[in-house]
């Protein structure tokens, strides 16, 4: 009788130290709800990459930035670019970022916080995207999204060709402003053609003063002469 109960403390008590070696494990958070959730297949992007976990996690209320490390949240398609803002905000129950996706198709989310029993929590699940419609397309990342870097587009993407690039070799062609004669140029011909023309004015009057100066001359010459032979009387 005695060795039977014996037996059974010592089964007991490996019992409980079994059931205490469990405990720290079952203490950690869960996730409780998702968004996307597991396996959903959403039709439009969502506001935001968001988990919650049955009870609040072990960070500051509100936090943000450098203040979330041991959390994080990344959503990747299935050629592994990564996707959303990388803003990521961690507030009781709940951790979050902006969202964003690309091309219709499976998509990863990675999550990881850190427990309210100090643990950290990691795992993953998939979800599915199909558009309807214009949707709103964000370009892929090949590295996880910076906050204040990655651009979350809310519009459907535009079209863009591609960027022309000059013809280094085709000669530039002549504005109107070059061939147009500079503001000063008129005044300066202007002048030009005054001082010409005063110039030619003068020769023209010094030209005729020494013609009249020359016939006055001759007319002073042939004047005397007359004189002096109406003056003279023949000898016989």
């Amino acid at each position: 009788m005695r060795r039977t109960t014996a037996a059974a403390s010592i089964i007991g008590m490996s019992a409980l130290l079994a059931l205490g070696t469990s405990l720290p494990a079952s203490a950690h958070n869960y996730v409780v709800s998702s968004t996307p959730a597991e396996g959903e297949a959403v039709a439009a992007v969502p506001e935001g990459f968001v988990l919650t976990t049955n009870e609040p996690m072990l960070a500051p209320e509100g936090a943000a930035g450098a203040e979330t490390a041991g959390f994080a949240i990344q959503v990747t398609d299935a050629a592994g670019l990564y996707y959303g803002d990388g803003c990521l905000e961690v507030a009781g129950t709940s951790m979050g970022m902006g969202a964003g996706l690309g091309a219709a198709g499976d998509y990863t989310l990675a999550y990881q916080f850190i427990s309210a029993d100090g643990h950290t929590v990691s795992d993953s699940y998939s979800f599915s995207y199909a558009p309807t419609g214009d949707a709103a397309v964000q370009t892929g990342l090949a590295e996880p999204p910076v906050c204040g870097e990655a651009s979350v587009t809310g519009e459907p993407a535009a079209e863009t060709g591609p960027s022309e690039v000059p013809d280094a070799s085709a000669e530039p062609e002549a504005s109107d402003e070059s061939a147009a004669p500079a503001p000063g140029d008129d005044t300066a011909t202007t002048a030009v053609s005054a001082t010409d023309e005063v110039a030619l004015v003068l020769g023209i009057v010094g030209g005729v003063l020494a013609l009249l100066l020359v016939a006055g001359i001759v007319t002073a010459i042939v004047l005397r002469r007359r004189a002096s032979g109406a003056g003279s009387t023949p000898v016989d």
